[in-house]
């Protein structure tokens, strides 16, 4: 799953992750973007708080609109 999601983020530009006892954190410039937990995907919204998205990895493109939405939120 964590490779399919860097996969997907690598529209993003460098997309650093660090994995946690309990979730893998999505970084870019050092600031937690997204997250996996309990095998749920999370971007950050606009409270600079963690929503979850229900999406398929197969549909990469929203994928992809979400990762960048949530990263414009902190750049």
């Amino acid at each position: 799953m964590i490779k399919k999601v860097l996969g997907l983020a690598i529209s993003l530009g460098k997309v650093e992750y660090r994995v946690g006892e309990n979730l893998v954190g999505f970084y870019k410039n050092q600031v937690m973007f997204g997250k996996i937990e309990q095998d749920m995907v999370y971007f950050l919204n606009s409270r600079n708080k963690f929503d979850k998205v229900d999406l398929e990895f197969d549909q990469e493109d929203l994928f992809i609109k979400q990762a960048q939405k949530a990263y414009n939120l902190i750049d």
